[in-house]
Protein backbone atom coordinates (compact mmCIF):
# COMPACT_ATOMS: atom_id res chain seq x y z
CA UNK A 1 0.00 0.00 0.00
CA UNK A 2 1.08 3.51 -0.77
CA UNK A 3 -0.21 6.75 0.84
CA UNK A 4 -0.42 9.90 -1.28
CA UNK A 5 -0.95 13.30 0.09
CA UNK A 6 -0.61 16.77 -1.38
CA UNK A 7 -1.51 19.92 1.29
CA UNK A 8 -5.45 21.64 0.28
CA UNK A 9 -5.20 19.12 -3.03
CA UNK A 10 -5.59 15.27 -2.71
CA UNK A 11 -5.04 11.88 -0.29
CA UNK A 12 -4.61 9.14 -3.08
CA UNK A 13 -3.92 5.05 -1.79
CA UNK A 14 -2.58 2.68 -3.94
CA UNK A 15 -2.99 -1.14 -3.52
CA UNK A 16 -0.95 -3.20 -5.17
CA UNK A 17 0.89 -6.54 -4.73
CA UNK A 18 3.93 -6.06 -3.15
CA UNK A 19 6.21 -7.78 -5.78
CA UNK A 20 5.26 -4.90 -8.15
CA UNK A 21 5.83 -1.46 -6.14
CA UNK A 22 8.84 0.23 -7.90
CA UNK A 23 11.14 2.50 -7.29
CA UNK A 24 11.48 3.88 -10.96
CA UNK A 25 9.38 5.74 -13.08
CA UNK A 26 10.22 4.28 -15.81
CA UNK A 27 8.07 1.36 -16.84
CA UNK A 28 9.69 -2.48 -16.75
CA UNK A 29 8.84 -2.88 -20.64
CA UNK A 30 10.96 0.26 -21.66
CA UNK A 31 13.62 -0.01 -18.53
CA UNK A 32 14.78 -3.71 -19.93
CA UNK A 33 15.37 -2.64 -23.37
CA UNK A 34 19.24 -0.96 -24.50
CA UNK A 35 18.95 2.54 -25.88
CA UNK A 36 19.55 1.59 -29.17
CA UNK A 37 16.73 -0.85 -29.16
CA UNK A 38 14.41 2.28 -27.74
CA UNK A 39 15.68 4.62 -30.42
CA UNK A 40 14.74 2.03 -33.28
CA UNK A 41 11.66 1.37 -31.65
CA UNK A 42 10.78 4.94 -31.66
CA UNK A 43 11.57 5.96 -34.87
CA UNK A 44 9.77 3.03 -36.26
CA UNK A 45 6.95 4.44 -34.94
CA UNK A 46 7.21 7.67 -37.60
CA UNK A 47 4.58 7.03 -40.32
CA UNK A 48 4.49 8.96 -43.75
CA UNK A 49 1.55 9.39 -46.66
CA UNK A 50 1.41 10.39 -50.08
CA UNK A 51 0.63 14.14 -49.06
CA UNK A 52 4.09 14.19 -47.09
CA UNK A 53 2.71 14.01 -43.71
CA UNK A 54 5.24 12.64 -41.56
CA UNK A 55 3.47 11.91 -37.63
CA UNK A 56 4.82 10.15 -34.89
CA UNK A 57 1.88 7.08 -34.03
CA UNK A 58 1.59 5.78 -30.53
CA UNK A 59 1.04 9.23 -28.66
CA UNK A 60 -1.48 8.76 -26.06
CA UNK A 61 -4.44 11.01 -25.16
CA UNK A 62 -4.88 12.08 -21.53
CA UNK A 63 -8.04 13.86 -20.85
CA UNK A 64 -7.72 17.05 -18.89
CA UNK A 65 -10.73 17.75 -18.65
CA UNK A 66 -12.73 21.30 -16.69
CA UNK A 67 -9.05 21.73 -15.12
CA UNK A 68 -6.35 24.25 -16.19
CA UNK A 69 -4.15 21.50 -16.61
CA UNK A 70 -3.20 21.62 -20.59
CA UNK A 71 0.25 22.00 -19.88
CA UNK A 72 0.50 18.12 -17.38
CA UNK A 73 -1.67 16.61 -19.32
CA UNK A 74 0.19 17.25 -22.73
CA UNK A 75 3.88 16.77 -20.73
CA UNK A 76 2.55 13.50 -19.79
CA UNK A 77 1.36 12.51 -23.17
CA UNK A 78 4.89 12.80 -24.49
CA UNK A 79 6.03 11.52 -21.14
CA UNK A 80 3.95 8.04 -21.02
CA UNK A 81 4.70 7.60 -24.70
CA UNK A 82 8.16 7.37 -23.87
CA UNK A 83 7.06 4.70 -20.68
CA UNK A 84 7.24 6.73 -17.69
CA UNK A 85 4.58 6.13 -15.46
CA UNK A 86 3.36 9.14 -13.94
CA UNK A 87 -0.60 10.22 -13.32
CA UNK A 88 -1.90 13.64 -13.68
CA UNK A 89 -2.48 14.32 -10.03
CA UNK A 90 0.86 13.48 -8.70
CA UNK A 91 2.53 16.01 -11.63
CA UNK A 92 0.01 18.80 -10.70
CA UNK A 93 0.34 18.54 -7.03
CA UNK A 94 4.70 18.77 -7.76
CA UNK A 95 3.98 21.50 -9.98
CA UNK A 96 2.09 23.50 -7.76
CA UNK A 97 -1.52 23.35 -8.56
CA UNK A 98 -3.78 23.97 -5.79
CA UNK A 99 -7.36 23.75 -6.36
CA UNK A 100 -7.31 23.61 -10.27
CA UNK A 101 -5.44 26.90 -9.94
CA UNK A 102 -1.53 27.57 -9.58
CA UNK A 103 1.67 25.50 -11.85
CA UNK A 104 4.37 27.66 -10.79
CA UNK A 105 6.88 25.07 -9.85
CA UNK A 106 5.70 23.38 -13.52
CA UNK A 107 9.51 23.95 -15.02
CA UNK A 108 10.45 21.69 -12.32
CA UNK A 109 8.13 19.20 -11.88
CA UNK A 110 8.98 18.61 -15.77
CA UNK A 111 12.36 18.16 -14.57
CA UNK A 112 11.90 15.88 -12.16
CA UNK A 113 9.92 13.89 -14.05
CA UNK A 114 12.17 13.49 -16.58
CA UNK A 115 15.75 13.41 -14.43
CA UNK A 116 13.62 10.06 -12.36
CA UNK A 117 12.34 8.83 -15.46
CA UNK A 118 15.46 8.61 -17.56
CA UNK A 119 14.46 11.08 -20.12
CA UNK A 120 16.18 13.96 -20.99
CA UNK A 121 14.48 17.11 -21.93
CA UNK A 122 15.96 20.12 -23.36
CA UNK A 123 14.07 23.53 -23.38
CA UNK A 124 13.96 26.83 -25.44
CA UNK A 125 12.38 29.84 -25.60
CA UNK A 126 12.38 30.05 -29.48
CA UNK A 127 11.04 27.23 -31.48
CA UNK A 128 13.10 26.04 -34.13
CA UNK A 129 10.88 24.20 -36.90
CA UNK A 130 13.76 22.43 -38.35
CA UNK A 131 14.67 20.85 -34.47
CA UNK A 132 11.10 19.92 -34.50
CA UNK A 133 11.39 17.39 -38.14
CA UNK A 134 14.37 16.19 -36.31
CA UNK A 135 12.56 15.06 -33.52
CA UNK A 136 9.50 13.78 -35.42
CA UNK A 137 11.61 12.37 -37.42
CA UNK A 138 13.35 10.20 -34.53
CA UNK A 139 9.73 9.33 -33.19
CA UNK A 140 9.70 11.60 -30.66
CA UNK A 141 6.56 14.44 -29.71
CA UNK A 142 7.32 18.27 -29.07
CA UNK A 143 5.96 20.02 -26.48
CA UNK A 144 5.20 23.96 -26.81
CA UNK A 145 4.16 26.47 -24.44
CA UNK A 146 1.86 28.98 -26.80
CA UNK A 147 -0.22 32.17 -26.79
CA UNK A 148 -3.90 30.72 -27.77
CA UNK A 149 -7.21 32.07 -29.20
CA UNK A 150 -10.13 30.38 -29.81
CA UNK A 151 -10.42 31.90 -33.47
CA UNK A 152 -7.52 30.27 -34.81
CA UNK A 153 -8.21 27.56 -32.57
CA UNK A 154 -11.25 26.98 -35.16
CA UNK A 155 -9.44 27.65 -37.89
CA UNK A 156 -6.84 24.59 -37.17
CA UNK A 157 -9.34 21.85 -36.00
CA UNK A 158 -11.31 22.62 -39.66
CA UNK A 159 -7.73 21.83 -41.29
CA UNK A 160 -7.62 18.82 -39.33
CA UNK A 161 -6.18 15.63 -41.99
CA UNK A 162 -6.56 18.00 -44.59
CA UNK A 163 -2.55 18.74 -45.92
CA UNK A 164 -2.44 22.36 -47.46
CA UNK A 165 -5.62 24.03 -45.80
CA UNK A 166 -3.67 26.27 -44.64
CA UNK A 167 -2.92 29.26 -46.79
CA UNK A 168 0.38 30.93 -46.47
CA UNK A 169 -0.05 34.03 -44.45
CA UNK A 170 -0.49 37.43 -45.15
CA UNK A 171 -0.90 40.39 -43.01
CA UNK A 172 -4.33 40.19 -42.54
CA UNK A 173 -4.21 36.87 -41.35
CA UNK A 174 -0.59 37.82 -39.38
CA UNK A 175 -2.98 40.28 -37.41
CA UNK A 176 -5.48 37.71 -35.89
CA UNK A 177 -2.49 35.84 -34.25
CA UNK A 178 -2.47 35.84 -30.53
CA UNK A 179 0.20 37.49 -28.43
CA UNK A 180 1.49 38.55 -24.86
CA UNK A 181 -1.76 39.08 -23.15
CA UNK A 182 -3.37 36.00 -24.81
CA UNK A 183 -4.34 32.67 -22.97
CA UNK A 184 -1.02 30.49 -22.13
CA UNK A 185 -1.93 26.85 -24.08
CA UNK A 186 0.10 23.45 -24.04
CA UNK A 187 0.62 21.39 -27.56
CA UNK A 188 2.32 18.37 -28.35
CA UNK A 189 3.41 18.80 -31.75
CA UNK A 190 3.51 14.84 -33.33
CA UNK A 191 4.02 15.89 -36.83
CA UNK A 192 4.85 18.10 -39.73
CA UNK A 193 4.60 18.50 -43.45
CA UNK A 194 7.26 20.10 -45.25
CA UNK A 195 5.51 21.06 -48.54
CA UNK A 196 2.96 22.74 -47.19
CA UNK A 197 5.05 24.21 -44.36
CA UNK A 198 2.77 22.52 -41.52
CA UNK A 199 3.43 21.73 -38.03
CA UNK A 200 0.43 18.86 -36.75
CA UNK A 201 -0.67 18.82 -33.31
CA UNK A 202 -2.29 17.12 -30.57
CA UNK A 203 -4.26 18.61 -27.86
CA UNK A 204 -5.34 17.21 -24.44
CA UNK A 205 -9.01 17.76 -24.93
CA UNK A 206 -10.11 14.37 -26.21
CA UNK A 207 -9.69 11.67 -29.42
CA UNK A 208 -11.53 14.62 -31.52
CA UNK A 209 -8.32 17.20 -30.93
CA UNK A 210 -5.88 15.14 -32.34
CA UNK A 211 -3.90 16.23 -35.88
CA UNK A 212 -4.69 19.92 -35.70
CA UNK A 213 -2.85 21.38 -38.16
CA UNK A 214 -1.05 24.72 -37.84
CA UNK A 215 1.62 26.78 -40.19
CA UNK A 216 5.05 26.80 -39.42
CA UNK A 217 5.41 30.23 -39.49
CA UNK A 218 2.46 31.12 -36.73
CA UNK A 219 4.05 28.73 -34.02
CA UNK A 220 6.80 30.55 -34.37
CA UNK A 221 5.04 33.79 -33.77
CA UNK A 222 2.79 32.76 -30.78
CA UNK A 223 5.29 30.00 -29.04
CA UNK A 224 6.98 31.03 -26.29
CA UNK A 225 8.53 27.78 -24.40
CA UNK A 226 9.32 24.17 -26.38
CA UNK A 227 10.30 21.16 -24.65
CA UNK A 228 12.17 18.77 -27.00
CA UNK A 229 12.18 15.26 -25.69
CA UNK A 230 15.08 12.25 -26.19
CA UNK A 231 15.80 9.28 -24.31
Amino acid sequence: MQLRTAKDFYVRVDLRRRETVRESLLSPEHESVRKRERLKRLKGNVKQVATGDVQVDGVPMIYQGGRAYCGITTFLMGAQYLGIQVDPATLASVAGFRYGQGGKKMIEAYNAVAREGGMRLKRATKIDIERVQVSVDAGLPVLVWRHYDKGRNQLHMRATGRAGALPEPDDSDKARWPGVGSPAHASVITGYNRQTNEVIFDESWGEHARGKRMRAEELEATSYYVFYFSV
